[in-house]
Parts: C-alpha cells; structure tokens; sequence
C-alpha cells in the first residue's frame, strides 16, 4: 500500500481547509478532521463552527490542539484519511 500526503498553503481565509477537505472527501476510508484551532475569542469560536457545520457524518473529529505527534500516531489504520487543520 502506498500512503500520500497533501500539503495545503496559503494565505489567512483564502480557503485552505475548505479545498483539503474536499481532497481528503475524494479519498475512501476513515475521515479524521484533527482540530488544532482554539477558540480563543468570538472570531474564531465562529470560524470553529463554520468548519464543524461543513463536515459531514463521515468525519471523526479529534481536538488536538497540543499533542499533535501523539494524536496522529494513533490513526495509523490503513484506509485513514487524515486532515489537520
């Protein structure tokens, strides 16, 4: 098996997560959306929303806002499709 990965940049809003997200959508197996955000104030409690509303019920979400190396360390299934944002 072969694993791929995709590194998305760009600038602040410029619809980075919307388009991983639709990548990682193409991909069959287990969806992990793994949450690094916190929401430090109503700007980004509402940006944290607005994510969660456009995932659908394929995605398992994770928060890891710390910890990142220990959390992916445990989605190492074969068919994980993993996004970081």
């Amino acid at each position: 098996m072969t694993r791929s990965s995709l590194f998305v940049l760009g600038g602040a809003r410029s619809g980075k997560s919307r388009y991983a997200q639709a990548r990682a959508e193409m991909l069959a197996g287990q969806h992990h959306f793994i949450a690094t955000a916190e929401a430090f104030d109503e700007e980004m409690r509402t940006r944290i929303a607005r994510h969660q509303a456009d995932r659908d019920t394929r995605w398992r979400t994770v928060e890891a806002p710390r910890d990142l190396p220990v959390v992916l360390e445990t989605l190492n299934a074969p068919d994980a499709v993993v996004l970081v944002d």
